[in-house]
């Protein structure tokens, strides 16, 4: 298939993929499809944390990367077990005097989210775009002899494998360039398709805020905030200049329908500072409400916009496998309101018991989501094969690969492949991507 509609996403409820098994429907090709993902492959996904390394922006401009260092993961200030909810087996009278779920930390309570807004500069879209540094990951990880080029297939970031994921969500048009190149099938977002005249939102810089609001730089393993000084502390904790520039990343190998996709993604934070490991990953977010209340499974539903946040969540913690998350609310004011922290369980229960109603008929949370993930990954795979089978490798073969909404409303958009034919524009494309020390070290292997 040449086209994915996104309508096929009614199609992944556990009850219509049982009926493939002895009932063929009337979209013979679409059910086809169906049956060779989910029932002559193994869908269940396996995640490996390959590498990790540190980023440091300098002020002249260029890059550092350092692999093997996690001296750029921020660590948080807060205790999770603070603001985690007591679990179902405590009595009620004890789940009652635990309403707050804001950590007992009031100097964090009350921060201003919107601090610096005028002064902050975005980074630009290219660099965060940019595959750079995952090709130095695949450079590095292929010296160390942990993987070699046969061991990879897709290979991207997974900001672009979110958008992949969320797509029935958002519903708005995007467009990837597919390069299939020595047996890899790189999906590069094309960021010039992207709205130039977009303005960076205070809602968006609140994002930023609240991550060093909430975080501290690494100091040293014995450096505790504890609830007795951390009001003094805090006021005198600042972020240098130096510290603010850099990020951290982890570098993950995953498997899903035994197809190997290799990524790298950046980390907001670790329970413990300069600590590897996909188990000390913390995601945050913030959310405009007044409250946290509303987020309770024994209140009424939450609003669409923050199962939508919930989703969001869920999905770039599961795709590492990590297992921690923390919202910050946040008033119209921009201000911190309360904090909630999550196990990504406990996130994934709540979606099961909140269902995103895309459209009248189509309810979606995780499990269905991710089955749209495999499907995704398997027909871009099946693509590369298709195309590539009586082709030289060594040449690159280059497609758009656009998602085109009908309605913003409805699932009726679709995904669809097309081949870029043009010579120059192919090389051009190629060259854009991947940078020329990547092509003349995979080619000299």
């Amino acid at each position: 298939m040449d086209r994915i509609q996104l309508s096929i996403l009614k199609k992944l409820s556990p009850s219509y993929l049982n009926e493939l098994e002895i009932v063929k429907h009337d979209h013979e090709d679409e059910d086809e499809f169906l049956r060779s993902v989910f029932f002559n492959n193994d869908s269940s996904m396996t995640t490996i944390e390959q590498s990790y390394f540190t980023k440091i922006n300098h002020t002249d401009g260029s890059k550092t990367v350092r692999f093997q260092d996690a001296s750029g993961l921020r660590e948080l200030k807060v205790n999770l077990s603070h603001s985690k909810p007591r679990s179902k087996s405590k009595s009620k009278k004890t789940t009652k005097t635990n309403k707050s779920t804001s950590p007992s930390f009031p100097a964090l309570i009350g921060s201003d989210l919107s601090e610096g807004f005028q002064k902050f500069i975005p980074e630009s879209i290219e660099n965060i775009y940019s595959l750079e540094d995952l090709f130095k990951s695949i450079q590095y990880v292929m010296s160390d002899g942990s993987m070699s080029l046969s061991e990879f297939k897709i290979v991207t970031l997974r900001r672009n494998l979110m958008s992949l994921l969320l797509l029935p969500i958002k519903r708005k048009p995007i467009r990837f360039n597919i390069i299939y190149w020595k047996h890899l099938i790189i999906i590069d977002y094309d960021w010039e398709f992207e709205d130039n005249n977009h303005q960076f939102s205070k809602s968006q810089y609140c994002g930023f805020k609240f991550e060093d609001v909430i975080t501290k730089p690494f100091t040293k393993a014995t450096d505790v905030l504890d609830e007795d000084d951390i009001i003094e502390k805090l006021q005198n904790l600042s972020v240098s200049e130096d510290d603010q520039k850099m990020s951290y990343y982890t570098v993950v190998k995953s498997e899903i329908n035994k197809i190997p996709i290799f990524f790298t993604a950046e980390i907001d934070s670790g329970i413990k500072g300069n600590t590897p490991g996909i188990q000390n990953y913390v995601e945050l977010k913030t959310h405009s409400n007044n409250s946290s209340s509303s987020i309770d499974v024994n209140s009424k539903p939450p609003s669409f916009a923050l199962k939508s946040k919930l989703v969001s969540t869920y999905c770039q913690n599961r795709l590492i496998n990590a297992q921690h998350a923390i919202i910050g609310f946040r008033s119209t004011q921009f201000r911190l309101n309360s904090i909630k922290c999550f196990e990504n369980n406990d996130i994934g229960n709540l979606i099961n018991k909140y269902p995103l109603d895309l459209t009248d008929d189509c309810l979606v949370n995780g499990g269905r989501l991710f089955k749209w993930y495999a499907l995704l990954m398997h027909w871009i795979d099946h693509h590369h094969e298709k195309f590539t089978k009586e082709k030289d490798m060594n040449t690159p073969q280059v497609f758009k690969l656009e998602f085109k909404p009908a309605s913003p409303q409805m699932l009726d958009g679709y995904l669809m492949f097309t081949e870029i034919k043009s010579d120059v524009e192919s090389k051009a494309i190629f060259n854009e991507t991947i940078p020329e020390w990547f092509q003349t070290y995979v080619n000299s292997l």
